[in-house]
């Protein structure tokens, strides 16, 4: 698993750091600066998030709506000497909320939550699942594994197949649950594609790709953040 750790106080990032570190974690990195961890997430993903509440340069709380608006397959844990913000950051959809000082019972606790979260969202995420999208007055029941890309639009949502564009009524958010079977990546934030559907990538300028599909002719452009994922992604898969 990858972890990012975002507190002001160094003291606390690198105990949380440690306690990981103690427990067989090796891809872990922390900042103190929540500007610094927004940007950190455009480049890279990370499966938790370890992030204070109380910070003098932004709230925790807004720090994790635009992290999660970045990628909403990230999963956030919030830590603070404070109780007050509970209810608030499970709104948000935290995942955990730790009580200062951080324990070593206390986060593994959160990385099982974790872990159950993704089991979870796997099984609700059923690649072979059935969804309604519809061409004008024609609706056609889609197995998820049959698309290609999910765009989201101003008010709307379509999904590309071999035979063509069809829309769903839904958000992309609503997709975000079947980005954790890593079958769909979100490579764009209005963009997710099907990993298995992908014939070869091509690099373009600052390290981001061009994907081109098995069987259709329409590409997607990564972010630098989608195209980081997806190596990340491959390298876990070789």
């Amino acid at each position: 698993m990858n972890f990012l750790v975002i507190d002001d106080e160094q003291l606390a990032a690198d105990k949380i750091k440690r306690l990981l570190e103690s427990m067989g974690y090796t891809h872990i990195t922390t900042t103190t600066s929540a500007a610094e961890g927004v940007e950190i997430c455009k480049y890279r993903y990370f499966d938790v998030i370890f992030l204070d509440i109380n910070m003098p340069e932004k709230m925790g709380l807004e720090v994790a709506k635009e992290i999660l608006y970045i990628n909403a397959a990230s999963h956030i844990v919030f830590t603070t000497a404070y109780d007050q913000y509970a209810l608030e950051s499970y709104k948000i959809g935290a995942i955990d909320y730790l009580m200062k000082p951080v324990t070593a019972a206390a986060l593994q606790g959160s990385i099982h939550r974790v872990n159950r979260y993704i089991s979870s969202a796997k099984s609700d995420a059923n690649p072979s699942a059935t969804i309604m999208a519809k061409d004008q007055e024609k609706i056609t029941l889609l197995k998820m594994d049959d698309i290609y890309i999910i765009t989201a639009h101003l008010s709307d949502t379509s999904v590309r197949t071999k035979e063509g564009e069809l829309f769903t009524g839904k958000k992309i958010s609503d997709f975000n649950a079947f980005t954790s079977n890593r079958q769909f990546v979100k490579v764009h934030r209005s963009q997710i594609i099907n990993i298995y559907k992908i014939a070869y990538l091509e690099t373009i300028e600052q390290g981001k790709y061009r994907i081109h599909f098995k069987e259709i002719d329409e590409v997607v452009y990564t972010s630098r953040s989608g195209a980081q994922l997806l190596r990340e992604l491959f390298e876990q898969m070789l």
